[in-house]
């Protein structure tokens, strides 16, 4: 008689071995090493948002060695729905505003600060660029027309705004300082009048 075994058959699990943990080797390095890395974006905003993406570099935004602020491109729409052109107007607006307000309290808490409070660069450009980035709305000579276009947050720029900002720059900005206006009304229209007469002047010129 043959014997015959009956073998149970017998479902084995493998569990796979746990992936090793990810190592965050960026946030291994040196405060000044993220700093520089930092400091080649854009704008404070960029940066900001940058330094929240890790509790280690939190801290890294309030000693920032480079901050830039920019106000971007403005509404040059021509031709187009009027309603629309005055909500991108107003838009652009709203956020050169939010970017005032930003400049102020980030200078605020910086001056504020024990320590790290001194800044190699700063830049603050409130003169809109045209939106092809090719920056003809404020990079234009003041011979040839500086300004192309109203500044609706104009008003926003306060003479007490502009006066703590370059204090901050004289006391604790040990590089380069750019701060960029907008022309305010008054001098808008004489700049439209002297390039009037200025035309004028090479029209008669042409007669000769």
């Amino acid at each position: 008689m043959n014997d015959t075994t009956n073998s149970k058959k017998m479902n084995v699990t493998t569990i796979p071995a746990a992936a090793p943990a990810a190592v965050d080797l960026i946030s291994e390095l040196d405060d000044d090493v993220l700093l520089h890395i930092l400091g080649f974006l854009p704008s404070a905003r960029d940066v900001a948002r940058a330094t929240v993406l890790s509790r280690r570099w939190r801290h890294l935004f309030g000693i920032a060695p480079r901050l830039r602020f920019d106000v971007g491109p403005g509404s040059f729409a021509e031709g187009g729905d009027e309603d629309e052109e005055e909500l991108d107007a107003e838009r652009c607006h709203d956020a050169a505003r939010r970017l005032i307000a930003g400049v102020d309290a980030c200078l605020a808490r910086r001056r504020a600060a024990a320590a790290d409070v001194d800044v190699d660069v700063l830049e603050i450009f409130l003169v809109y660029t045209d939106k092809s980035k090719h920056g003809l709305y404020k990079r234009v000579a003041v011979g040839k027309r500086f300004y192309f276009h109203d500044h609706r947050h104009e008003a926003d720029v306060t003479p007490s705004l502009v006066g703590s900002w370059l204090r901050f720059a004289e006391r604790h900005v040990k590089g380069s300082f750019v701060l960029e206006l907008p022309l305010n009304a008054a001098a808008t229209a004489k700049l439209d009048r002297e390039e009037a007469a200025a035309a004028e002047e090479e029209d008669e010129a042409d007669l000769l």
